[in-house]
């Protein structure tokens, strides 16, 4: 009997960190609301289900490798995962939008100008073409940006242009 009772008190479950609980009971929350199991969260911070029982449990803290695992796989705010503050889920930032270099697409607007004139098409379609490429909204009755002639020159504008010959005619 004295045998059973000295087992039992060499197995008991760890104490909870109290530093840990509010971080525990974050993970839960992603982990609801993100309606994934627990074994794919734990994969995705490249560690086992029981450790992330662990985690769960305010017994243990993961460390920088499974946080930052957690973080590029569900889009995570690591200022609210570590303190409550913000917003779980991070906003789309700027710098994950893929943009084409300037080059490229300077090339490309330069090869549809070319081609369109050889197929005769009228300045008015070329501009068009162009600024659907580019983004612009063509839809004159809700802005007026954009909806007046340029002042008349005596040649190409080259204030925004590189080396590049951009605005020289070559047709």
């Amino acid at each position: 009997m004295k045998k059973a009772k000295q087992a039992a008190k060499n197995t008991s479950s760890p104490e909870k960190r109290p530093e840990l609980i509010d971080f525990s009971e974050r993970l839960r929350v992603v982990i609801e609301h993100l309606k994934i199991e627990k074994k794919n969260f734990a994969q995705a911070g490249g560690i086992t289900a029981q450790s992330l029982s662990g985690y769960l449990a305010a017994i243990r803290e993961p460390g920088a490798s499974s946080l930052a695992g957690w973080i590029h796989t569900y889009n995570l705010d690591i200022n609210w995962l570590l303190t409550g503050q913000g917003e779980m889920i991070r906003s789309p930032s700027p710098s994950s939008v893929q943009v084409e270099p300037l080059p490229e697409k300077v090339r490309i607007m330069r090869e549809y100008v070319s081609m369109m004139k050889e197929l005769h098409a009228t300045d008015e379609d070329i501009k068009k073409g162009l600024n659907a490429y580019m983004g612009v909204s063509e839809n004159k009755d809700k802005s007026t940006y954009g909806n007046t002639e340029p002042p008349s020159s005596s040649g190409p504008s080259r204030i925004h242009e590189g080396q590049g010959e951009f605005g020289k005619k070559d047709y």
